[in-house]
């Protein structure tokens, strides 16, 4: 191994410079000494890594005596050689494609929970029918495509009951095979692949987790399924949204990792009779308010009602302790509430 520069015989350089010129993009003509006697149409700023480039860092590297700036130009140009691409800066990257923004991102796993009652199911049927007719999702900007159930709380049937009660979607694909959990082999049954494979949903709705066959969702290991999920998604080029339940402090029932999995966490909460609120509880890149809804349990007609957050708790703190607010409306807004009830006191 090299330690000093004078360990780094002369043919050792020769050898570098021509793979570096064999290898690197030239924006210059060159004569047969390498030497630069005209610039190509094009700009430099169009190329990489260039050879003249190359060759100005291998002799500032001579200069310094510095053996491993030169090893490190050499490694530089082996992983060229070789094709190795194992690191890459993030700006190559393509911004996130939101389904729907803030909620729902290609690629993503989306956590949507709430207690019984509060609309979970009927919100998705919502966002089905969004996606179906290019519109927006309870003012919030949506993409259109194709959306899929697994439905495996309740059955076919129930299901078309629960669609034609609400009136939307016109259409409702669901999962006609068994979607299930293998703990042994740590993978979905192959039906499940196929059809994300065949059938190219955008979005695919899991009602509900805890139907999945999962031995134990408190348990760590729990969430290779939401890994899984995850490699699912990149290869076909979808996203989930995955309905749950919370537990008895009200959060999301199971590991903590799950939490940690998730690019968004949704959460739905019945703040009266008649009305729920859909709220952001975790987001990477996009943020919307949170959404008040009134929903009719009889008709399961949903309407968004536009008055936000920050204007309920202004509307109400003249006549409510902010304990009483906290107590009404989701524990995760409570620092948002108890902030809006000191602006308003």
């Amino acid at each position: 191994m090299i330690e000093k520069i004078d360990q780094l015989q002369a043919e050792d350089l020769i050898q570098l410079q021509d793979k570096a010129f064999q290898l690197l993009p030239h924006y210059c003509h060159y004569n047969d000494k390498r030497e630069v006697i005209g610039i190509k149409g094009y700009s430099k700023g169009d190329l990489d890594w260039s050879y003249e480039e190359f060759m100005e860092e291998l002799d500032w590297y001579r200069e310094l005596e510095d053996a491993d700036g030169i090893k490190h130009l050499d490694k530089k140009l082996e992983r060229l050689e070789n094709g190795i691409s194992l690191v890459v800066d993030v700006s190559e990257f393509p911004e996130p494609d939101w389904i729907v923004e803030g909620f729902i991102v290609r690629h993503g796993l989306t956590l949507l929970y709430g207690d019984s009652g509060t609309g979970k199911t009927t919100l998705c049927l919502y966002l089905a029918d969004a996606m179906q007719k290019h519109k927006d999702f309870f003012g919030v900007k949506c993409k259109g495509g194709d959306v899929i159930f697994v439905e495996n709380d309740e059955s076919g049937e129930l299901l078309r009951s629960h669609r034609d009660k609400v009136g939307l979607p016109e259409k409702l694909p669901t999962a006609n095979c068994e979607v299930a959990w293998d703990a042994s082999k740590k993978e979905f049954n192959k039906e499940f692949a196929d059809m994300l494979y065949y059938y190219t949903p955008d979005v695919v709705v899991i009602d509900a987790y805890t139907s999945l066959g999962i031995p134990d969702i408190t348990r760590p290991e729990s969430a290779l399924v939401l890994d899984e999920f995850r490699r699912l998604a990149e290869d076909y080029d979808c996203a989930f949204v995955i309905i749950h339940h919370p537990n008895l402090s009200g959060g999301q029932m199971g590991s903590s990792l799950h939490r940690a999995k998730m690019d968004s966490i949704v959460s739905l909460a019945k703040v009266s009779e008649e009305e729920i609120m859909l709220s952001q509880e975790k987001v990477r890149g996009s943020k919307f308010d949170a959404k008040f809804i009134s929903f009719n349990t009889d008709t399961l007609e949903m309407e968004e009602n536009t008055t936000n957050l920050r204007e309920r708790v202004q509307q109400l703190a003249p006549t409510h302790s902010v304990d009483e607010l906290v107590k009404q409306f989701p524990k995760a807004r409570k620092a948002t509430i108890e902030r809006y009830h000191r602006e308003f006191s």
